[in-house]
């Protein structure tokens, strides 16, 4: 699942790093476990984004290079979005 933050926090796990607000949240390179996202997604500080509709391509395709999934280089945005949306479903 992929989530922005919906307002400007410091993740005192992370570093002490400040995510703005609509900034994708786990920033690349950080991997929070399952439990901190839950207490970052109940104290309000994310939500859920819909990949379709927030994701540019570029975007897309570094989620999808980050959980180690192979597409097309010259994929549309739409297919990237598909690969993505299976990914998350298993």
């Amino acid at each position: 699942m992929t989530y922005k933050a919906k307002i400007t926090f410091r993740d005192l796990q992370d570093n002490e790093y400040i995510y703005q607000v609509g900034e994708v949240y786990p920033r690349e390179g950080y991997e929070p476990s399952k439990e901190r996202v839950a207490e970052v997604l109940e104290k309000g500080g994310i939500e859920p984004v819909e990949p379709s509709k927030e994701l540019t391509v570029k975007e897309l395709k570094a989620k999808l290079d980050e959980d180690g999934i192979e597409y097309d280089a010259k994929a549309k945005k739409a297919d990237l979005e598909e690969l993505l949306k299976d990914a998350e479903e298993v």
